[in-house]
């Protein structure tokens, strides 16, 4: 299998999990408007942790996957398909394995504010493991067939 990479359809994936999420940046908004001054502030102070983490952890990815690119001695196509992947998973393990000093559901007074945040937590967690497996086996299953018929139409003798 030539074209067949698992790295590849991870990270497409990834980015399939990551563009999932834009429907629920209506639901954050929403969300947003009803909240009191104080949780306000909370919410761009944990807003703007979580954007330097997750800045900080690209910056990181993108290091090691030019490092990878320039050391590595695997054919390119591997190569740059590995690198993406450095690229998309150092981010996210960094993102996760990095204490966070607040959390939003700390605020939350009421049951119901507790419930709406809830919700766009459920929102963004779902459709990213939907986004995910979507973009995984749709990636793997076009790999697999480009694959097979390459292989097919190099493997027909000429008469």
């Amino acid at each position: 299998m030539k074209y067949f990479n698992l790295p590849l359809c991870i990270s497409i994936g990834i980015i399939t999990s990551y563009l999932a999420t834009i429907p629920c940046h209506t639901q954050i908004q929403d969300y947003k408007k009803e909240l009191t001054a104080e949780q306000t502030t909370l919410y761009e102070k944990i807003l703007h942790q979580r954007m330097w983490i997750f800045s900080g952890g690209m910056i990181c990815a993108a290091v090691l996957a030019i490092c990878y690119l320039f050391l590595s001695c695997r054919p390119v196509y591997y190569r740059i398909s590995d690198a993406l992947l450095i690229f998309l998973l150092v981010p996210i393990i960094l993102y996760f394995m990095i204490p966070k000093c607040a959390y939003m559901l700390e605020s939350m007074s009421t049951p119901e504010e507790s419930n709406k945040w809830f919700q766009v937590y459920k929102c963004m967690g779902s459709t990213m493991l939907h986004g995910f497996f979507i973009g995984f086996i749709f990636s793997l299953l076009f790999l697999i067939v480009l694959d097979v018929g390459l292989s097919r139409r190099v493997s027909k003798p000429k008469n």
